[in-house]
């Protein structure tokens, strides 16, 4: 089954190309994947985007992190202290705009992180809020499974059934490519 978001994305295949290896690139880094679902989790919380939720739930467990640890992550905790500093951090950069102060990047370093894994920080944010983005924007049609106590969308933001919508966007897609080949030949 390939998820609904990843449909949406193909309706630019340069966007879902770009995602893919930046996705990629980040999961090769030096952020362990369990840090790298605190952080997707706080973001989907912080932007209230449900499908980004249920989706980074899925693969926080994946990535071996408790209930307890999801739940904490979606509210910016942590009982481990880098991780904690680290979701202080992303917290900080999402609520005024990239602009932080020295002491958020103090505490940062002073958990342990160096600049190359706070330059990856970064990146995984900004990975994050695209994704997000895109999801509030599209409606996207969740395809993963519900979270306990998950949020409710803002006012007037319920999705708009973009299940239906990435369906008809990889279909009209597909006939694209086969298109593009046919020219080719």
């Amino acid at each position: 089954m390939i998820p609904n978001m990843i449909l949406t994305m193909a309706c630019s295949p340069a966007v879902l190309r770009g995602w893919i290896h930046m996705a990629g690139a980040l999961e090769q880094g030096s952020l362990p994947a369990g840090v790298r679902a605190s952080i997707a989790l706080l973001i989907a919380e912080m932007h209230q985007s449900e499908y980004c939720l249920r989706a980074q739930r899925a693969f926080a467990r994946a990535a071996g992190l408790t209930e307890e640890e999801i739940a904490d992550s979606r509210m910016g905790v942590s009982t481990d202290r880098r991780n904690e500093a680290c979701l202080a951090f992303v917290k900080a950069l999402v609520e005024n705009g990239g602009r932080v102060r020295e002491v958020d990047l103090a505490r940062l370093r002073g958990a342990g992180h160096s600049d190359s894994e706070i330059v990856e920080v970064i990146a995984n944010v900004a990975a994050n809020i695209f994704t997000s983005y895109l999801n509030l924007v599209a409606g996207t049609e969740a395809d993963f499974p519900k979270v306990p106590g998950t949020i409710e969308p803002r006012d007037g933001a319920r999705g708009r059934g973009a299940g239906a919508q990435a369906g008809a966007i990889a279909e009209s897609l597909s006939k694209q490519e086969e298109k593009k080949w046919a020219d080719k030949t």
